[in-house]
């Protein structure tokens, strides 16, 4: 692995010496699952230069950014230009502002980055309801499966879990699927003048909006008048818990089995309790 991320420094190199940045340093950051991260830095303020291997991968980053940077979701993006380098392969890369990780968030930051994500999942929503109910039937089929693993880390749970499927099985979600981060937390939280941006969006793809509601909620502690300025946006009624209730369930699932594969199950009676106050 470091020889490949001491390969792909010259491209960031040789990607950054044209670019509004003046180069000084560029540095392996992380490796991220579609690319190549690096944190540059230069005159001004740190960079993220991220480098894209899969071509589909970067076309597919560039229209969501797009999407994003309409309501200040994602970070400002300094360049992106597609490139062409056969050894190692590269075939774009973008530079972006480098975004301060979050500390406590705020009220206001809280309720103006809700209200924004609210914004972004209604303008981009898709009401097929044949793509909606082969994606649900796909992942209630990963959350049967993720319960069977956490039974075996932890027998205990059994009887909630059996109950918490039951609840998914004869629920009837909000039909919608939305454009979606799909790694909302902290890891990938920025703040920039107080507000609350998202950074790697490599994986976002078409998803339910309100798995990433429950995901914001989990991670940022939403509080329920942020979770009533974002049903207000989708102009639903203002008391929608039962709405997000199935999905709640799904993420929550899907969390204590990641926390049991890392060895981190210090949380696990916690998840379990909110699972059990959820049904």
């Amino acid at each position: 692995m470091l020889e490949e991320r001491n390969r792909y420094l010259k491209v960031a190199e040789s990607c950054i010496k044209n670019s509004e940045v003046k180069f000084c340093e560029a540095k392996a950051a992380s490796k991220g699952k579609k690319g190549l991260v690096y944190l540059v830095s230069g005159d001004g303020a740190p960079s993220v230069l991220r480098i894209y291997r899969n071509p589909l991968y970067f076309a597919k980053t560039l229209w969501v950014l797009e999407k994003a940077g309409k309501y200040r979701l994602s970070p400002v993006i300094i360049e992106k230009r597609w490139i062409f380098n056969l050894m190692p392969p590269a075939f774009g890369f973008i530079l972006e502002e480098f975004l301060v990780p979050c500390g406590e968030v705020t009220r206001d930051s809280e309720l103006s980055f809700i209200e924004r994500l609210a914004r972004f999942h209604r303008e981009t929503a898709l009401f097929n309801r044949f793509l909606f109910r082969y994606l649900w039937r796909k992942w209630i089929g990963k959350t049967r499966g993720s319960a069977e693993f956490i039974k075996k880390a932890l027998p205990h749970s059994g009887a909630l879990l059996e109950r918490a499927l039951s609840f998914l099985i004869n629920s009837e979600p909000f039909p919608v699927l939305s454009l979606c981060h799909r790694d909302v937390g902290m890891g990938n939280a920025g703040c920039k003048n107080g507000e609350l941006h998202l950074f790697d969006w490599d994986r976002a793809s078409y998803f339910f909006p309100f798995f990433e509601l429950s995901q914001a909620e989990y991670f940022f502690g939403l509080s329920k008048e942020a979770l009533t300025v974002y049903f207000r946006v989708w102009e639903l009624e203002e008391d929608c818990t039962s709405l997000l209730k199935p999905f709640q369930i799904m993420f929550l699932i899907s969390r204590l089995k990641k926390q049991i594969k890392r060895g981190t199950t210090d949380r696990a009676g916690e998840i379990l309790e909110r699972i059990s106050q959820i049904i």
